[in-house]
C-alpha cells in the first residue's frame, strides 16, 4: 500500500498518449508480445504458470483542422494472461486473463508563437475479464491536458506541464503533471508517465538504451467470493519493470523492437466495490524477468 500511495502522491511525468510498449514517441502503430516465467505467489502457495501480454496499437495520421489544430485517433488493445494455478480453495474461480481496449483523442493546437502549443487527450477505456465485460463497471475513463514548451522551437526538447485524470493505481485521481523530452539524430530521451525511456543510435539501423515504467490497471471481475463474506469485484494489477531494449530498424519507419529486464513489483490486488483493497487477499507474484519483442511503425 505505502508504494502505491507514493506513485499517487508523487507529481506524476507525462508527455503524450502513447502506450508503455511504445519504444519511442512517435511509434503510433506497433505489436508487441511479453513472457515472464513460471513464479511462486509471494504471499499464499500456488504460482503464475505464464504472464503473457500481447499489445497493439493503431494510431493514424494526424487529421489537420484548420491552420493550427490537429486531430489524432488512437485505439490499443491489450490481453494479459497470469494463469494462476493451485491457488487455496478461495481463491479458485481468480481470474488469470484480463483485458483492455482503449479509444484516444489527441488534440493538438499551435499557438501562434511556435514555442508553445496545448495538448488535450481524453481516453475511453474498458477493462475487464473477457467474462465480465458490464460496460457501467467496466469503463474507466481519463484524459490529460498540457501545455507544451518548445525550447528551440523545432520540438527537439520540450517542456510539459498540465493535469491529468487517471483510473490506473487508483479510482478518479486528479495530479498535476510535468515532463520533458529530447530528440536529435543520435538520442531520444522521454520522461512519460509513468515511464522514463533513453535510446541511443550509434549506427542508422541499430538504437539500443534503456527503459523503466510502472504499469498499472483496475479491471471487473466477475464477484468472487472470499472470507468473512468479503466480495472481491474488481482486480488492480501494479507492475514496476527495468530493462534494456535493442531495436533494429529495416527502414526509417519499420523497426523491430525487443527488450530483456526485471520486474521488480507484480501486484494482482483484488478490491471490493468501493475500489478499497482487500488486505487479506493478495495473490501478487513475485519478482521475475521479462522478455517484449514487436514490430512498430514510426510516424
Amino acid at each position: 500500500m505505502c508504494k502505491l500511495k507514493t506513485l499517487k502522491l508523487v507529481v506524476i511525468l507525462i508527455i503524450s498518449i502513447n502506450s508503455l510498449r511504445a519504444q519511442n514517441r512517435n511509434d503510433k502503430l506497433y505489436f508487441y508480445y511479453e513472457y515472464s516465467p513460471k513464479t511462486n505467489l509471494r504471499d499464499t502457495v500456488g504460482y503464475s504458470q505464464l504472464s503473457q501480454i500481447y499489445d497493439i496499437q493503431i494510431g493514424v495520421p494526424p487529421i489537420q483542422l484548420g491552420k493550427r489544430l490537429k486531430w489524432i485517433n488512437v485505439v490499443n488493445i491489450k490481453t494479459s494472461n497470469y494463469s494462476l494455478e493451485k491457488l487455496p480453495e478461495q481463491y479458485k474461480k481468480a481470474v488469470s486473463t484480463l483485458f483492455e481496449g482503449q479509444y484516444g483523442m489527441v488534440f493538438i493546437y499551435d499557438f501562434i508563437n511556435p514555442k508553445w502549443s496545448v495538448l488535450v487527450s481524453p481516453r475511453f477505456i474498458i477493462r475487464s475479464s473477457l467474462s465480465a465485460i458490464e460496460f457501467e463497471k467496466s469503463l474507466f475513463p481519463s484524459g490529460i491536458l498540457i501545455i507544451n514548451y518548445n525550447a528551440d522551437a523545432r520540438k527537439r526538447l520540450v517542456w510539459s506541464f498540465g493535469f491529468a485524470y487517471a483510473n490506473d493505481f487508483n479510482k478518479n485521481v486528479l495530479i498535476p503533471i510535468a515532463g520533458l523530452s529530447y530528440q536529435d539524430e543520435k538520442f531520444c530521451i522521454e520522461v512519460a508517465y509513468p515511464r522514463i525511456n533513453f535510446l541511443y543510435k550509434p549506427k542508422p539501423k541499430i538504437e539500443w538504451g534503456i527503459t523503466a515504467s510502472a504499469i498499472g490497471g483496475i479491471y471487473h471481475i466477475p464477484n468472487l467470493s472470499l472470507a468473512n463474506n468479503t466480495i472481491a469485484n474488481y482486480t488492480r494489477t501494479v507492475t514496476v519493470q527495468a530493462g534494456h531494449t535493442f531495436n533494429y530498424l529495416f527502414t526509417k519507419r519499420l523497426i523491430i523492437n525487443s527488450c530483456i529486464g526485471y520486474s521488480f513489483i507484480r501486484n494482482y490486488d483484488l478490491m471490493n466495490d468501493d475500489f478499497k483493497p482487500i488486505d487479506n487477499a493478495k495473490l501478487d507474484l513475485k519478482q521475475a524477468i521479462f522478455i517484449r519483442t514487436g514490430l512498430s511503425f514510426r510516424i
